[in-house]
């Protein structure tokens, strides 16, 4: 089983663009009896921040039939984060104690 998945960034009049592509990868396995993994990773660089966007999920088999691939309909948008989110510094939690 292949996995790809599809990002399209939304334009302004709420249609989308397909902007990237890539395969998602199985994890890596070392265990010898377990024949099939099923990709779980995929990585995508490059997208704009502050955007809005769209990841799809496409399947095929490697082996078998037509090759093609296909919409599973799975699908998952999101929005990047803004460049001043982006460089902030990460929020320390203080813990209180109690007072008695």
């Amino acid at each position: 089983l292949e996995c790809r998945v599809d990002v399209l960034c939304r334009l302004p009049d709420g249609s989308f663009e397909h902007r990237s592509s890539t395969l998602a990868e199985p994890p890596d396995r070392d265990d010898a009896a377990v024949a099939f993994v099923v990709p779980t990773e995929a990585k995508v660089f490059n997208l704009s921040p502050s955007t809005e966007y769209r990841a799809e999920l496409s399947v095929r088999f490697a082996d078998l039939g037509s090759r093609s691939w296909q919409s599973s309909g799975l699908w998952v948008s999101f929005a990047t984060p803004s460049v001043e989110d982006s460089t902030r510094a990460p929020q320390r939690q203080r813990s209180v104690a109690p007072t008695t």
